[in-house]
């Protein structure tokens, strides 16, 4: 499902993907990258093994946090508000990210 609706104009309201049958598939990156219209929390039984970079990236959207790994969460790259909700209460994940943000951007500004 690579690629599959990045830059479209996809909406909750115009499919429904909550039934989709996608334990069996191992690529999702990028899948829903940019469509700010795709407001959803998806709760699908993820294979372990699939790949899932960037699937929400710039996009209001995520896995709920019940339905799949939270390595998945942080590899899709939830977008907007979608991050903020899924991963509300994860203080270990927003310290991570904090983190690594920080060291990140000195490693910019210092080398």
């Amino acid at each position: 499902m690579f690629n599959m609706f990045e830059g479209t104009a996809i909406s909750k309201e115009t499919i429904d993907l909550s039934g989709w049958d996608v334990i069996y598939v191992t690529n999702f990156r990028q899948m829903f990258k940019d469509t700010p219209n795709y407001k959803t929390n998806l709760c699908w039984n993820v294979s372990v093994l699939a790949r899932t970079t960037d699937m929400f990236e710039n996009s209001d959207s995520c896995f709920d946090k019940k339905c799949v790994k939270d390595h998945q969460i942080e590899d899709a790259n939830c977008g907007f508000s979608g991050a903020a909700s899924i991963l509300a209460g994860r203080s270990d994940v927003f310290g991570v990210i904090g983190l690594t943000g920080v060291v990140g951007l000195l490693s910019i500004l210092l080398f």
